[in-house]
């Protein structure tokens, strides 16, 4: 039992490794090709283009910023996290910081595709260059003061033992409560699908009357 335990977790420390090299390559190719694509005519004239490049952006950045420190964490077993408080705190508020940032910019494309195709002239004007050029900075600071700085406050490292490893968390139970059964469960989960659903049918209806008529 000892002996598989053992195999099972080099295994996976393995596939944590070279799997998750590959996809850090990939995924910054691909994040770069979507900056080059839409950062050019004529699809740079499009108002979800602004969107589309901030979340290339975002993606680009965070694959080697937060994801590679994981990596040699827990792949290599050296804890970069617990080099030194302010790395934690600037590790543990990025992620955070990235990640809700790509799930409100993403709300911001399926409103933007919503509202190209509704009825409504009113409704249709909020689909421009301008509108998301003032939308963009302003989810991002509201995700930063909300959720980043919050973070970067409460994370320190914290010893494990009197005279033990050090871990990269927070001492507020309620933070990390709120974290477990507020933010990952629904701003990471479940929010995120409904308002893409939600949008994806509004959209797929307004597509639907245009048709007919």
């Amino acid at each position: 039992m000892s002996f598989s335990t053992t195999t099972l977790l080099i295994v996976g420390q393995q596939i944590l490794i070279y799997g998750g090299l590959i996809m850090i390559l990939i995924g910054m190719f691909g994040s770069l090709m979507i900056i080059l694509i839409f950062s050019r005519r004529p699809l740079n004239h499009h108002a979800y283009s602004t969107y589309i490049l901030t979340n290339g952006i975002l993606s680009f950045l965070f694959l080697p910023l937060y994801y590679l420190p994981n990596i040699v964490t827990f792949g290599f077993q050296i804890n970069w996290l617990a080099l030194n408080t302010p790395f934690c705190k600037f590790q543990m508020s990025y992620g955070a910081f990235t990640v809700t940032s790509i799930f409100v910019i993403n709300c911001f494309i399926s409103f933007d595709r919503y509202a190209v195709s509704s009825h409504s002239a009113r409704i249709r004007s909020l689909s421009s260059k301008k509108i998301s050029r003032v939308l963009v900075p302003i989810g991002l600071c509201l995700v930063w003061c909300l959720i980043g700085t919050p973070v970067a406050i409460l994370f320190e490292n914290v010893p494990l033992t009197p005279n033990g490893p050090y871990d990269c968390t927070s001492r507020s139970n309620m933070f990390l409560l709120f974290a477990a059964f507020v933010y990952y469960p629904i701003f990471e989960g479940i929010l995120p699908i409904v308002l893409a659903i939600y949008f994806l049918l509004m959209t797929r209806k307004h597509v639907r009357n245009l048709n007919n008529q």
